[in-house]
């Protein structure tokens, strides 16, 4: 497969994701009206976070940095190991809404900027 296959891959799994935490705020927040959607919001995150996952990989390959895997693409895999893990938050507190979409979209900042500035530490 190509380069532009996995990272077409990749940014449309990375949408994917974050339409599933609008999706699960939508449904925690509203329970009795949208509620019944938040077993498919939970079921696009995790399948969204594994393709995401799977096309990354993909892409460090191709790349050809699979063995000498640098410090940002570490730090770019912790992120998103919090971003999955941030969906049981706003499971389990709700009311705490306007803190987890902060929350979300500084770290898919963040994935942004160690992807695209590469520091080195």
């Amino acid at each position: 497969m190509s380069f532009a296959f996995y990272k077409t891959f990749h940014l449309a799994s990375i949408f994917a994701l974050f339409m599933s935490f609008g999706l699960i705020v939508l449904a925690c927040t509203f329970a009795t009206t949208v509620g019944r959607y938040k077993k498919f919001a939970f079921a696009l995150h995790g399948t969204s976070w594994l393709l995401v996952f799977a096309s990354a990989f993909g892409l460090v390959e191709m790349m050809g940095l699979g063995e000498n895997f640098p410090a940002w693409a570490h730090a770019k895999t912790g992120i998103w190991f919090l971003l999955g893990a941030s969906a049981f938050l706003i499971k389990f507190r709700p009311k705490w809404v306007l803190f987890h979409i902060s929350l979300t979209w500084a770290l898919g900042l963040a994935a942004i900027w160690f992807v695209v500035y590469k520091p080195v530490f």
